[in-house]
């Protein structure tokens, strides 16, 4: 028996208690933390975390009456492949959003704007400044888009001299697309979702020596 819980239920003022039992076999995790009883009262109690095999994830209990680690090396393989899949579908997620930001070095085109529409470049610089929407304004990124390779030697107040391109255009982030989506490191994925899903595997890993809890 892994976890036991009481679950009370009241008819007619008669109250009934029934034990259910959980997770045998498959208990992962065992706990004491604190747990909301009412809207203004936390108490605390013992957790315990478990592998379904219905649903195919981890459920987490709380106010058990007794709880025991007894997870097989079997469900732990899965609990790590569940978590490397999560993490996975997460870390690619973020890459195509990350693909699709204009950062330094992207081909733009202006596509709108009443000034530099229909530029292609290469963003240079990018600067935040305030943009206007009729009476109000919020700060917005502006691109410096390098309409060609060419650059001039400009010298800065500290004394010293710098390069930069001749050519340029400015144009609000707003108004410019994308020309050239990067192609996404699948290597460089998987190896953010094996991190990921070591370091959330550690955090629900059994104690190598579990200890039973509660009563």
């Amino acid at each position: 028996m892994a976890i036991r819980r009481t679950n009370n239920s009241y008819t007619n003022a008669q109250g009934v208690s029934t034990v259910e039992t959980f997770g045998v076999g498959s208990t992962v995790r065992v706990w004491s933390d604190y747990a909301q009883v009412w809207s203004d009262q936390w108490a605390q109690t013992t957790f315990a975390s478990y592998w379904d095999n219905d649903l195919e994830a981890l459920q987490t209990l709380e106010f058990v009456d007794s709880a025991e680690v007894d997870a097989t090396p079997e469900v732990l393989e899965k609990v790590k492949a569940k978590l490397y899949a999560q993490a996975l579908d997460k870390a690619l997620e973020d890459a195509k959003a990350k693909a699709l930001e204009i950062a330094d070095g992207s081909i733009v085109e202006v596509k709108k704007g009443r000034q530099s529409k229909g530029v292609v470049g290469k963003v240079v610089v990018k600067i935040v400044r305030p943009y206007r929407m009729g009476y109000r304004s919020t700060a917005m990124t502006k691109l410096g888009i390098a309409t060609s390779e060419a650059k001039v030697k400009v010298a800065g107040r500290n004394g010293k001299v710098y390069e930069n391109y001749k050519d340029v255009v400015w144009a609000w982030v707003c108004n410019c697309e994308l020309l050239q989506v990067p192609d996404i490191d699948m290597e460089e994925v998987k190896d953010r979702a094996q991190t990921q899903a070591k370091y959330q595997f550690d955090r629900v890993a059994p104690n190598p020596q579990p200890r039973r809890q509660g009563a």
